[in-house]
């Protein structure tokens, strides 16, 4: 059964106060919900284009072109750069940082 642990990061950069993170050792990949971008210091990671479909906590299956970005954040005054997928996911949480 999967751990889940809710908790919040702060951007590197003042674009934004903090961002609401699960960490869901049941989820394959690192995500970023599309609408936070604007308030992340991140980087495009180029990728060859794809299709990605990816199966939600709620068994939704959401298809989408692939994209990759590095982003800056920090936790515990600790700095991280974290490679994270980019998805429309709703607002509840911000990331999901899951075991790649």
């Amino acid at each position: 059964m999967p751990n889940l642990v809710i908790s919040k990061v702060k951007s590197t950069t003042r674009r934004a106060d903090s961002l609401r993170v699960l960490v869901d050792s049941g989820a394959s990949n690192n995500f970023v919900r599309q609408q936070r971008l604007p308030l992340l210091d991140f980087e495009e990671k180029h990728v060859p284009r794809s299709q990605l479909e990816v199966r939600l906590a709620t068994g939704a299956i959401v298809k989408t072109e692939k994209r990759v970005i590095r982003a800056h954040f920090s936790h515990k005054h600790r700095m991280f750069v974290e490679e994270l997928i980019v998805l429309d996911l709703d607002d509840k949480f911000d990331t999901v940082l899951g075991m790649p």
